[in-house]
């Protein structure tokens, strides 16, 4: 869960809700589409990787963009069981 709060920076709110690692992945992605251009992305082709490229947006145009990815339809993840040994 992302914590939000108006009296830190943009810089303090990203270490406080990131791990380093991940942030420095966000900054070298180059340049940062806009709130709407993500959420736009997000509904064309889903939602897979759009929060991760929000990371380096405001606090609040992150928000924006978490509240309208939650809208949309999440990505179905098949969980295969134990594989069977062939018989040979």
């Amino acid at each position: 869960m992302t914590i939000y709060d108006p009296e830190l920076t943009d810089d303090e709110w990203r270490e406080a809700n990131f791990p380093e690692d991940v942030i420095h992945s966000a900054r070298i992605l180059g340049k940062i589409a806009t709130a709407t251009r993500l959420i736009a992305y997000a509904k064309q082709f889903g939602v897979d990787g759009v929060l991760e490229s929000a990371i380096m947006l405001s606090q609040d145009d992150y928000r924006r963009v978490e509240r309208e990815i939650r809208k949309l339809p999440q990505p179905k993840i098949a969980h295969r069981g134990p594989r069977r040994a062939r018989a040979v």
